[in-house]
């Protein structure tokens, strides 16, 4: 549900620590695109990726607790418990299916197809857990 730009901020910033001011962001948009950068940047404030700081004109996201990855599971508790209560066909059928229920879906939405496809391509290349 977010828009393509505010999907390319994820990105950008899962490997980012500490906040990001407003301003740095701002830079990394081309000028023709900043209404879609308030746009994206608006969506992700309502979702609670982006948490309004006004006093020092960042925008940070929500620290995590230190203790988190005492509740996280293990790979190994996901794969068990997904083959338990998930997972009624092959790997490689099931992936499809999803996929393609999850694009006929945005489409009704109203989201372009190539975006999303673009996006989950882009999702791929990343290693599960990191």
């Amino acid at each position: 549900s977010l828009p393509p730009l505010a999907k390319k901020y994820v990105l950008q910033l899962l490997h980012i620590d500490g906040p990001v001011s407003a301003k740095l962001l701002a830079e990394w948009v081309l000028p023709d695109g900043l209404s879609k950068h308030k746009v994206a940047v608006d969506r992700l404030v309502q979702l609670r990726v982006f948490v309004e700081a006004l006093d020092s004109g960042t925008l940070p996201r929500e620290s995590m607790p230190s203790n988190i990855t005492v509740r996280l599971p293990t790979l190994e508790t996901l794969e068990t418990e997904a083959l338990a209560q998930w997972e009624l066909m092959d790997t490689n059928a099931q992936l499809w299916y999803i996929i393609r229920e999850y694009i006929s879906n945005s489409e009704e939405r109203g989201v372009d197809a190539g975006d999303l496809i673009s996006f989950m391509l882009e999702l791929s290349f990343h290693v599960i857990g990191e």
